[in-house]
């Protein structure tokens, strides 16, 4: 019984290992209190709604996340709203909303330690390699740190590698099954989805049609009837959720990826045109940045340099291939992590952050290149390596290190003060209330802690509970016409127009910003409002309608 129990404690080192890889994102989560801003903030405020619409009319709920985000996908927010109850109960919502994006990247290391101990035969110290890489990326890191869709979206990449590393021990069944699933998971958490899935999925699908079912595998048939059983009821599930949620909001998904893929106005504001090789230097920057410090990326492609070669040499003078499915996948891994490349080499768009799903591709070619060297040498150099990057990654995210200006971007150092945090608190206290439900109060300024979205965040953090609801809009997305947002301010029923003092507004060139403070000034002048208040001396004033609609 002892031996059993040692056995079975040493079972579960490894998945502690895991959960040590992300524990420094905890002590961030708790100690940080800046700002969400604009889109974080979006799934913050509907993350809340969906959860306390389930406390208060369970029917309701199930409209409300049907309709859930409406443009983009709503896998977040619906995974989300489980840790709320979390958030509260241990103070802070941001945290337990944060907790949900560190568990999706906990079941991402572990499809991907399963994936990888299925494909090395074994190895636990290499599988434990090609997590170290995924968790000591410096963007896997900062995304532990927003409440963004991509780490949803990676353990969806995870979900497709994995399938396709165990479809040769799969039955056809436990296949389809499985990739049904992991589609409509996949569709749930990103609409861009598919471009980061389509190798794995290719591979799945081709051993649908192999000619004869696998060779039974001794003691494997009871677990894989009960596989397939679970994996068909989490299809049914996935698949029908997935559908509802595309059909119900088809329209606006569709317009929203038209305009963001077409209209190169709005791609603008995100990036710019250029050359094909100023493109391509760009995202391979962007790529060793995201994932890996400079002394690191030189490591991984000295190893994979050496895997090539010995593969090759036992190739061709040997006539050997060992490890035919390790190969076939690292190859998969390698051409989808061009293709995606490619596919951000011709758009204009820059953001890295569409990056992270790559990591799961870069880990399985790092561990396939440990396989093919097999020494314990380099896997152990590498490790040391991998080590030093999660230790530098956290050390700088934690304010320990200064920050170094090569690794990603995403990587916000802590901000341990309240004051933005409070005086949004305070803003939704003042302008928020039972007798100003329903109406609209205008954020006349698009800045990271001060926009439409995070005031609607704070306030349904604050007012949800007691079933009271306002709305937070702008003077419009990137309006420059300063008469378009007189009249939306006007048509709209319009309760407060909240706006910082002068000092914060930024230059009048800012996209985001073109008639900000010429609405401050209009609105200053017009006898519609008047100053009601200002929250920290000043620092944002609060300006009432009182009057007709006529200045």
């Amino acid at each position: 019984m002892k031996v059993l129990t040692n056995k079975s404690l040493s079972s579960l080192y490894p998945y502690l290992g895991l959960i040590l890889l992300i524990s420094p994102s905890v002590v961030w989560i708790s100690l940080d209190r800046h700002v969400w801003p604009y889109d974080q903030a979006w799934y913050g405020q509907v993350s809340v709604e969906l959860f306390y619409k389930l406390i208060n009319s369970p029917l309701g709920w199930l409209w409300a996340t049907i309709n859930a985000l409406g443009s983009k996908a709503p896998g977040v927010a619906w995974f989300g709203q489980l840790f709320v109850p979390l958030g509260s109960a241990i103070g802070s919502i941001d945290a337990g909303l944060l907790l949900s994006i560190l568990v999706t990247q906990l079941m991402t290391l572990v499809l991907m330690f399963e994936t990888f101990i299925e494909l090395s035969g074994g190895r636990k110290l290499i599988a434990m390699t090609g997590c170290l890489a995924i968790a000591s990326a410096p963007l896997f890191v900062a995304m532990s740190h927003q409440y963004f869709v991509e780490p949803m979206q990676t353990l969806a990449v995870a979900w497709f590698v994995l399938i396709m590393s165990f479809a040769p021990k799969w039955s056809k069944k436990l296949i389809l099954n499985q990739l049904i699933a992991a589609t409509s998971f996949a569709m749930l958490a990103k609409v861009s989805s598919p471009m980061y899935c389509l190798g794995p999925g290719l591979v799945g699908l081709a051993y649908l049609f192999r000619k004869k079912e696998r060779s039974p595998i001794q003691n494997y048939e009871k677990w894989e009837r009960q596989a397939i059983a679970g994996s068909f009821i989490l299809a049914i599930l996935l698949t029908t959720a997935a559908l509802a949620w595309y059909v119900k909001n088809w329209n606006s998904i569709s317009s929203y990826v038209i305009s963001v893929s077409s209209d190169e106005s709005f791609q603008s504001l995100y990036g710019k045109k250029d050359s094909l090789i100023n493109k391509i230097l760009y995202w391979l920057d962007a790529t060793r940045s995201s994932f890996f410090y400079q002394g690191t990326s030189i490591l991984v492609i000295m190893t994979f340099i050496l895997a090539i070669s010995i593969a090759i040499f036992r190739y061709i003078k040997k006539g050997s291939k060992p490890q035919n499915h390790f190969n076939l996948c690292a190859l998969v891994s390698f051409l989808q992590i061009f293709f995606v490349l490619r596919t951000f080499w011709s758009n204009i768009v820059e953001e890295h952050r569409y990056l992270l799903p790559l990591i799961i591709y870069f880990a399985v070619i790092i561990s396939w290149s440990l396989v093919q060297i097999n020494r314990k040498f380099v896997t152990s150099l590498l490790i040391a390596a991998l080590i030093l990057q999660l230790l530098f990654v956290h050390s700088q995210a934690l304010n320990i290190s200064y920050p170094n200006a090569t690794i990603s971007y995403w990587l916000h150092p802590l901000d341990q003060n309240p004051d933005n945090a409070n005086d949004l608190n305070e803003i939704a206290k003042r302008t928020c209330s039972e007798t100003s439900k329903n109406r609209y109060n205008i954020v006349a300024i698009e800045l990271p802690w001060l926009n439409s979205n995070s005031m609607s965040y704070f306030a349904a953090k604050q007012l949800e509970p007691l079933q009271i609801r306002c709305y937070y809009t702008s003077l419009g997305y990137t309006e420059n016409n300063l008469d378009k947002a007189w009249e939306r301010l006007l048509s709209l029923n319009t309760n407060y127009f909240i706006a910082p003092n002068r000092t914060f507004y930024p230059d009048a060139s800012d996209p985001f910003n073109r008639v900000a403070l010429l609405a401050l000034e209009k609105v200053q002048n017009s006898r519609v409002f008047r100053l009601e208040s200002s929250v920290n001396n000043s620092k944002i004033n609060l300006f009432k309608k009182i009057g007709s609609s006529s200045q």
